[in-house]
């Protein structure tokens, strides 16, 4: 293997974990299935979330019951106002 092909080798494995984020965000549909995910995004009631098994996938917001995530969103309201925190269950 030549230099070059290495150190591309080299930051591709030493980059890998901040591309890959891990699926730790669990969505509980209305239904009570439950999925461990990625919440990417949420734009006009599709929840955009990515999954190990199935790639990327859409959920209407209306068939969220719940959910959890460890990581900090930055989520605006439609009136503008901006929340900054973590996604926790509801009580």
């Amino acid at each position: 293997m030549n230099k070059v092909a290495a150190g591309v080798l080299f930051a591709i494995l030493t980059c890998w974990p901040l591309v890959a984020r891990s699926k730790t965000d669990v969505i509980v549909m209305n239904n009570g299935d439950r999925l461990t995910c990625e919440i990417k995004r949420l734009d006009r009631s599709v929840l955009s979330v990515s999954t190990d098994p199935l790639g990327k996938a859409s959920v209407h917001w209306g068939e969220v019951a719940d959910l959890a995530s460890p990581r900090a969103f930055d989520v605006q309201l439609g009136s503008g106002e901006h929340h900054l925190g973590s996604l926790a269950a509801s009580d």
